[in-house]
């Protein structure tokens, strides 16, 4: 087989063992990019009946053998008994710069990567007992062909600088919607692709492919007045055992929002690698710049890591950490949990936040996840305030589940805090099938509040600088036209204070803290019930 020329398009193999749910996640995919004409989905020819739930091209073996003989495949392959292949006609909308998907095996990947330069194999995985499961339920095959499978499973394995591994352990519309992701991005590169070009940017000390708790450092290079040749030391935890889901937990996104910093060295000291199936990966302080200083910007560049992403591979320090979460961490990862607060100025109710941009499976599968949590308030945020630069918006556009916390505020740290966010990420740990059962993490007796945030136009501002002399607390319920607070003038005191109303009603979601404030601050934030 010759290897073709270079083509603009690209070609993506779906591969994994049996089980692992390779043409449900093709179907859901197709679905979703239905309306995009420069993505192909390719029908294979087997020499299989047609059957319930895969999508194929019957054909018995002399037709095959005589299809093969007139050119009529662009790449065939034997497995499981039985002889498979793409039609010729992919190569053309290769060349006409099409993104061209199929199911493949792993059994051709030699021959497909020496054809196809431009390919990334999509490796669709999930634990052995859940494969076993599905191939049992599927009644396709005896008992005895069901366990040379799983054996399969376990002894080939799949890896290389152009494969992306898709966990499909939970629901099917997860994993379809980092999948759908991936195929609707160009280009398209792997975790591992990135992971190799990283050194002219940052360097990573430990390899998130291996099993085992590991510990170390993503430098970063930050030139600095006193560093020309320095760098930002960002610390990074990676407990994996086997295959299964992979869990990113962050804290220290901002600096002066220290209950997420502690939390995640609370799991760093608890976790119990025999217990984990899948992979945890722990970044305790995301922007260490920031951490240091206790301040809400890194001081090294100016830089909000909460609206940097998708981050830049040549830009500034906080750019160059984002670049690294969403080009390697999240395509790897099925769950996202970023612990916040309200920081220094301001004081939230302690709370899990989800984007607004989610429905379906996907949605409910976020409200499983927050009432795991076991926060008081869970709430979505309205879609008119989605911001592409934030972690909730890099999530949404790799397609992974984010669920990121508010928890406090204000400076100091409350012990009654730091316990129900640290035992409720053991709970979401468990939720997610990456932590098995842990002592002393039972669920709250609570009853979960689902909100809604209202977006920007229902916030309450400073009209004017000033004293801010708040009249309601936090989790109040309030009206429309209510008085929320006086501002006060700092160089005229008898001066009346000027009143600051709610625009519409709804519950106190944070308030502003820091008395002084100027035109245009923000005072408080409002959630209105949705159905559970």
């Amino acid at each position: 087989m010759k290897t073709a020329p270079s083509i603009p398009g690209r070609l993506v193999l779906i591969v994994g063992p049996s089980g692992a749910g390779k043409d449900t996640l093709i179907d859901l995919a197709r679905r979703e990019l239905v309306d995009n004409p420069r993505i192909r989905f390719v029908q294979r020819t087997i020499t299989r009946p047609a059957s319930v739930g895969e999508d194929h091209n019957p054909m018995d073996v002399a037709s095959f053998e005589q299809a093969i003989g007139q050119g009529a495949f662009a790449l065939h392959w034997e497995a499981h008994g039985l002889q498979y292949g793409l039609p010729i006609v992919i190569d053309q909308w290769l060349a006409a710069g099409d993104v061209v998907v199929a199911n493949g095996s792993r059994a051709m990947l030699h021959e497909a990567r020496y054809r196809y330069p431009q390919l990334t194999i999509v490796n669709i995985t999930a634990p052995v007992d859940i494969l076993a499961r599905r191939l049992v339920e599927r009644g396709r095959e005896s008992i005895g062909s069901v366990c040379q499978r799983l054996t399969r499973a376990e002894t080939h394995l799949v890896d290389g600088a152009d494969v992306v591994h898709i966990d499909n352990s939970d629901l099917p519309e997860i994993a379809a919607g980092k999948l759908t992701a991936l195929l609707a991005t160009e280009p398209n590169h792997s975790s591992q692709q990135m992971e190799q070009a990283m050194p002219s940017t940052f360097d990573l000390d430990i390899d998130l492919n291996r099993d085992g708790r590991q510990n170390g450092y993503l430098r970063v290079k930050a030139s600095s007045e006193h560093s020309p040749f320095g760098s930002i030391m960002v610390p990074i935890s990676s407990i994996r055992r086997g295959s299964g889901p992979c869990v990113v937990v962050m804290g220290g996104c901002h600096g002066d929002e220290y209950e997420g910093q502690i939390i995640a060295r609370l799991l760093l000291a608890s976790l119990d690698p025999a217990k984990v199936t899948g992979q945890i990966i722990i970044l305790p302080a995301a922007n260490p710049a920031a951490v240091r200083a206790g301040r809400r910007f890194s001081p090294a560049d100016n830089g909000n890591l909460n609206t940097a992403f998708p981050g830049k591979a040549d830009g500034t320090a906080t750019q160059r950490i984002a670049h690294f979460i969403e080009s390697v961490l999240l395509p790897r990862s099925n769950l996202v949990v970023d612990i916040h607060s309200g920081g220094l100025p301001v004081e939230y109710c302690t709370s899990a936040m989800m984007s607004g941009a989610v429905s379906g499976a996907r949605r409910e599968k976020l409200i499983s996840l927050a009432k795991a949590f076991g926060l008081p308030v869970a709430f979505f945020v309205d879609e008119e305030d989605a911001t592409p630069s934030s972690v909730l918006g890099a999530c949404d556009r790799v397609g992974v589940l984010n669920i990121s916390a508010e928890i406090g505020g204000g400076g100091p740290v409350r012990q009654a805090d730091l316990e129900q966010g640290f035992h409720g990420v053991l709970r979401m740990l468990q939720q997610a099938g990456v932590l098995s059962a842990v002592a002393n993490c039972e669920q709250p007796m609570i009853e979960v509040a689902l909100l809604r945030r209202l977006p920007v136009s229902a916030t309450v501002f400073a009209p004017e600088a000033g004293l801010f002399e708040p009249k309601v607390d936090l989790a109040r319920v309030v009206k429309a036209g209510q008085l929320a607070g006086y501002i006060h003038d700092v160089d005229i005191p008898w001066k009346p204070p000027m009143p600051v109303h709610f625009r519409e009603g709804g519950i106190v979601l944070c308030r502003r803290l820091a008395v002084r404030a100027e035109m245009g601050d923000g005072l408080f934030k409002l959630g209105v019930p949705i159905p559970s």
